[in-house]
């Protein structure tokens, strides 16, 4: 059984981005995910822990709210360089949501069809 983390770096504890991640999560694995970790009450400096390509092994999402359209490639630019370097594989595209479409369940709907294929491949169907 493969584990799901959910790891969020918004610098607001229990944030809208946490509480997003977790939906996303569960929508993609179908289940509950097995660890979440809010970066906000760990402090600063925690992902210089993982520094080096240790701290993650397999697949990691991307996704972020953001204020406009006009920042959707954040993600791309800002998280994938992140999550390769601690040893992350970062499949497809990030999920992009609108802040004003947080609650609005057609801003995920298509993203976890469209990125499950490209996930289970690289776990290699295992469930």
């Amino acid at each position: 059984m493969i584990a799901t983390a959910v790891v969020v770096g918004n610098p607001k504890p229990a944030s809208r981005t946490l509480t997003a991640a977790t939906c996303v999560a569960t929508e993609l694995s179908g289940a509950e995910p097995d660890v979440i970790v809010d970066l906000a009450t760990l402090g600063a400096a925690v992902l210089d822990r993982f520094a080096g390509g240790t701290g993650l092994s397999e697949v990691a999402i991307r996704l972020m709210l953001g204020g406009s359209p006009a920042h959707s490639l954040s993600p791309e630019l800002t998280l994938r360089p992140v999550l390769t370097e601690i040893g992350g594989t970062v499949p497809g595209r990030a999920l992009y949501v609108v802040d004003s479409a947080y609650e609005d369940p057609q801003a995920y709907a298509e993203w976890p069809a469209e990125t499950r294929p490209t996930v289970t491949a690289l776990l290699g169907g295992r469930s």
